[in-house]
């Protein structure tokens, strides 16, 4: 089995989120065995660390959020992040692979993996018109 775990606001949901969340589920499954060995975790914002993080109120509430995300059938599971530990979701989930967006800031993830010795792969997933499909642009 692979899980491969991302992060993310998707606040407004759009076809750059859509690439994002379907590309790392690629990812699940060109490293399972099979595509039922594939697991894809979304973790989804909570508002209050979207307001500490981004300065701004999302226009979705969480729960709409996570909803939207669901309903697009790409997800194992989705899930709401933890409001105090940005790294409980790894901790309780154990991915092997986390995706990061384009334009994602990392918030410390290599030194958490380090530190704590996990064995958790890194990915980068490329843009998907980011001129014209970027949160803050839309």
């Amino acid at each position: 089995m692979t899980r491969v775990l991302i992060f993310g606001t998707f606040d407004k949901l759009h076809k750059g989120h859509i690439h994002f969340i379907r590309k790392a589920g690629e990812i699940a499954e060109e490293n399972s065995k099979s595509k039922e060995d594939a697991e894809l975790f979304v973790v989804i914002a909570r508002d209050e660390n979207v307001e500490k993080i981004k300065n701004k109120t999302p226009a979705d509430q969480e729960m709409k959020r996570v909803m939207n995300v669901y309903l697009l059938g790409l997800a194992k599971k989705v899930i709401l992040g933890d409001k105090s530990n940005f790294f409980r979701a790894i901790q309780e989930y154990k991915p092997k692979i986390i995706c990061l967006g384009y334009d994602q800031d990392s918030q410390g993830l290599e030194e958490y993996i380090k530190e704590h010795k996990l064995n958790i792969e890194i990915k980068r997933i490329d843009s998907h018109e980011p001129e014209i499909y970027k949160s803050s642009k839309l």
